[in-house]
C-alpha cells in the first residue's frame, strides 16, 4: 500500500499541473522495439502524448500512447513504476472498452494491475478523494478484468462474484474468499497464491 500511496503523490501533482518533470524511462512499442530516455508521467485519460527526450537538455518529443506497449519508470533507491496501456470495461453498461494505463503491481499467468481515479475536491473545500482499483489479465483476453475496488469494498457480494468468475479455476481459492480469509484489499495475495499453484502444475 505505500508503493500505491507514494505513486498517488505523484500522479496528484501532474494531475495539478506542477512544472512538468521528467524521470529517466524505457518506452516499449507495439513492434517490440524499445527506446531508453526521459519521460513524463502518464496520464488518463489516455489519448494523452508521453512526452519524451533522449537526455537532459535534448529537445522534447511526443509520443502517440496508441504506439506504446509499454513504460517502465526509474526511481531512486532502485524504484520502479511499470504501465502497460491496455482495455478495460470501468462499467458493466459500457459497450466498448476503454484504453487505459494500468499500473503492474504482479506478472504471470494472472498479471495483476492497479488504477487509481482522483476525484478533486469541490470549491466548497471538500478535499481530494481517491479510488483504487484491481484489475486481473491473463494473456490472450481482450480486456483486463476489474476485480475490486476501495469504493466498492463493503459491497463484498460484488468481490466474491468477482473472484468467484475470474479464478473459477481454483476452487480453494474461491473458497478462501467465501470464508473471508481474503478481503477485497488482499488482491496481491490472491493473485500470488494463484500463480504460484499454476507454475507448480506445469
Amino acid at each position: 500500500m505505500k508503493h500505491i500511496f507514494t505513486l498517488l503523490l505523484i500522479l496528484a501533482a501532474h494531475h495539478y499541473g506542477f512544472a512538468e518533470k521528467y524521470y529517466k524511462a524505457k518506452i516499449t512499442f507495439l513492434d517490440g522495439t524499445s527506446i531508453d530516455g526521459l519521460a513524463e508521467l502518464p496520464g488518463n485519460p489516455s489519448p494523452t502524448p508521453i512526452s519524451f527526450k533522449p537526455s537532459d537538455g535534448s529537445k522534447k518529443q511526443s509520443i502517440k500512447c496508441d504506439n506504446i506497449k509499454n513504460i517502465t519508470y526509474y526511481f531512486s533507491n532502485n524504484k520502479t513504476f511499470e504501465y502497460d496501456r491496455m482495455n478495460v470495461y470501468f462499467f458493466e453498461s459500457d459497450k466498448k472498452p476503454t484504453k487505459i494505463w494500468l499500473e503492474v503491481l504482479q506478472r504471470g499467468p494472472v498479471t495483476l494491475y492497479t488504477f487509481s481515479k482522483l476525484y478533486p475536491g469541490g470549491v466548497f473545500g471538500a478535499r481530494d478523494s481517491y479510488e483504487q482499483l484491481w484489475l486481473c489479465y491473463r494473456a490472450g483476453e481482450d480486456v483486463a478484468t476489474r476485480i475490486s475496488s476501495s469504493y466498492i469494498k463493503n459491497k463484498r457480494g460484488y468481490f466474491f462474484q468477482k473472484i468467484s468468475q475470474y479464478f473459477r479455476d481454483d476452487m480453494e481459492l474461491v473458497k478462501k474468499t467465501e470464508n473471508e480469509q481474503y478481503k477485497w484489499n488482499d488482491m496481491e495475495k490472491i493473485v500470488k497464491e494463484y500463480n504460484e499453484k499454476i507454475k507448480d502444475d506445469k
